[in-house]
């Protein structure tokens, strides 16, 4: 008997991001603090028959084992033994939210299909189990189960709520070109070591200014130095495995082919929002997103309508998700 699954996949935002120290396996440690936004892909599972397959409304988002759904699919089969060819999956993902943005779609993804498979397949994993199987696939994984808003550290997957962040209105542009996280992180001035660095966590009272007032990113301040010859800058792509940053033509983490460009104009973006009325603005996550918060729906509507008619940056309207407050 065959059940189809329709589910929606969000996008998040780093409203605070701070950099605290490098581990001796190379990655570094953060401290984070995510939300979920109302910028969705959406997910049709079907489930009966026989055969596995992924497909995507983005012909350059690889379906194999480069995509973070394959991998979680692959991972739950292994964990769990049962499989996939037999049971019966078709996933296919329409794409809205923007690859290269810092906005966590493949990360999503991967977490509600585990969390749709776990459900219907009866897989009996419990939360705690499902989460560490999240953190094998991608860092942020694990805060899509979780649930928003959440504190994040570690590699982003030690995880734990954090109250008083307010409901807010985001205008989010997305420049045409990426950031490569290892060019942005190997560009990182911190003077990190083994030791993790104290940083102070922000509060936020429920109010759009102790919100706008803790917004912080490392990051923001990478990209807006620049760099020569846009090195690390991808139309397609972040990281190799290796840690380095991909070269012209190679496959990223995410499997995409990288094309570097120039560097993505933050700065110009920032200033289009501040211009339109934002409370504030930041860039998520290793970019190359940036948000403008805005005092309510219909200053953040106007900001869209205004940037909208701009033919290179992709331009969203939305507002925070939360699961817990």
């Amino acid at each position: 008997m065959s059940e189809t699954i329709t589910l929606s996949s969000p996008a998040k935002v780093n409203l605070f991001l701070r950099v605290t120290g490098r581990m001796p396996n190379g990655y570094h440690s953060l401290v984070t603090v995510m939300t979920k936004v109302s910028l969705y892909d959406d997910i049709v599972i079907e489930l009966g028959g026989r055969g596995f397959s992924l497909t995507t409304s983005d012909p350059a988002i690889p379906t194999d084992r480069w995509n973070t759904v394959f991998r979680a699919v692959e991972l739950l089969a292994e964990t769990t033994g049962f499989s996939p060819e037999n049971e019966g999956i078709r996933i296919h993902i329409d794409k809205n939210i923007p690859t290269e943005a810092g906005l966590g779609g493949a990360s999503s993804n991967a977490a509600t299909v585990m969390d749709a498979l776990n459900r219907h397949l009866e897989l009996k994993i419990d939360r705690e189990r499902l989460m560490a199987l999240a953190a094998k696939v991608g860092a942020d994984v694990p805060f899509f189960l979780f649930g928003s808003p959440a504190l994040a550290r570690g590699i982003g997957d030690r995880l734990e709520p954090i109250i008083g962040i307010p409901p807010a209105w985001l205008v989010i542009v997305k420049p045409p070109q990426g950031v490569s996280t290892a060019w942005a992180y190997g560009r990182l001035d911190l003077g990190l070591t083994q030791e993790e660095k104290n940083i102070i966590i922000p509060t936020f009272s429920h109010t759009l200014n102790s919100l706008v007032e803790n917004m912080a990113n490392d990051f923001e301040a990478v990209v807006l130095q620049g760099g020569h010859g846009g090195s690390g800058m991808s139309e397609r792509g972040e990281a190799r495995k290796d840690g380095g940053a991909a070269k012209d033509g190679e496959r990223d983490g995410n499997g995409d082919e990288v094309h570097h460009t120039g560097l993505p104009d933050i700065a110009a973006i920032k200033a289009d929002l501040e211009r339109l009325g934002s409370l504030g603005t930041l860039m998520s996550g290793s970019g190359s997103s940036v948000f403008g918060v805005f005092s309510g729906r219909e200053q953040a509507r106007k900001a869209f309508d205004a940037l909208s008619t701009d033919s290179i940056r992709t331009v969203f309207l939305a507002h925070h998700v939360f699961d817990r407050d």
